[in-house]
């Protein structure tokens, strides 16, 4: 199929790049892989006056210090795969990845684009947001990190600006249990995502349960007074779990091609359940 007609910025530093968001940034698609922007204007769904190819910026980097891992804005996912530090330090993000679609978009997808694009079922950001994970987004006037819930304002929207560029998202190491679950249907896309982690602060434990493709916007769910309230009772733990979600999201619940509002609801009641087991296990 033929593409509609668009200009193509190919910037060769970020200066460049930002001087196109500056004076285009309302008009422009910003894209390392593409995967996404491309299928939509084969379909005749996206038609872009301007698209920005960032590959050339050199953020091709993974970077990891002090606890925290930085990727940057053109690391495709099959290359955070086959990173060692990721395997072993941050075991909820490897996981994610490995299940996002299959290996031949895992060449080109990146995992900037998949948490950016803020898609409701995107896949990558429940592990965003259980590793307290921040978008860093620059601008000509500076540099600036949103982390969490407040990166993400609705559907395939977030608080990045039109004149600014995200360069990189980072994450902090959380010793801990995880574990995430998804449900594909029989497409190679998640029609919900939940990721669950328990760890130790304070000398509290804290239970947490991270959702895509529930509502319009991710859901963060603290169970942690729930979990110590229950006494190690781990059934009756996971029965409240799944009560909580089903009642509390249930005005709120999307429903489409793929999954009515009811299944949608009761898919994610019981990977929330399914995941929690896991992590909460002794």
């Amino acid at each position: 199929m033929i593409l509609p007609p668009f200009k193509l910025y190919k910037p060769r530093n970020i200066d460049e790049a930002l001087e196109v968001l500056e004076e285009r940034g309302d008009e422009v698609v910003v894209f390392a892989g593409g995967t996404k922007i491309m299928l939509l204007m084969q379909w005749g769904m996206a038609r872009p006056n301007y698209i920005m190819d960032i590959k050339s910026l050199g953020l091709n980097h993974v970077k990891y210090e002090d606890g925290k891992l930085t990727v940057e804005a053109g690391v495709t996912l099959n290359e955070l795969i086959d990173n060692e530090v990721i395997r072993e330090k941050f075991s909820l993000l490897h996981e994610t990845i490995k299940s996002i679609a299959d290996d031949i978009i895992r060449n080109k997808a990146t995992l900037v684009g998949n948490i950016v694009d803020a898609a409701p079922y995107a896949t990558a950001v429940p592990a965003f947001l259980l590793l307290n994970g921040k978008a860093v987004l620059r601008s000509k006037e500076g540099t600036r990190e949103v982390g969490g819930l407040d990166f993400f304002v609705d559907i395939m929207k977030t608080a990045q600006k039109p004149n600014e560029l995200v360069i990189a998202i980072q994450f902090d190491e959380i010793k801990g249990k995880a574990k995430f679950l998804d449900f594909k249907g029989d497409s190679l896309f998640a029609v919900v995502n939940v990721a669950a982690i328990k760890y130790s602060q304070g000398g509290h434990d804290l239970v947490k349960v991270a959702i895509t493709g529930l509502t319009n916007k991710p859901v963060i769910v603290d169970f942690s007074d729930q979990y110590t309230e229950s006494k190690g009772n781990v059934d009756a733990f996971l029965r409240k779990a799944r009560e909580y979600i089903r009642s509390e999201y249930k005005t709120e619940v999307i429903a489409d091609a793929r999954a009515s509002a009811d299944y949608r609801l009761h898919v994610t009641s019981a990977l929330v359940s399914r995941a929690l087991e896991v992590v909460v296990h002794e």
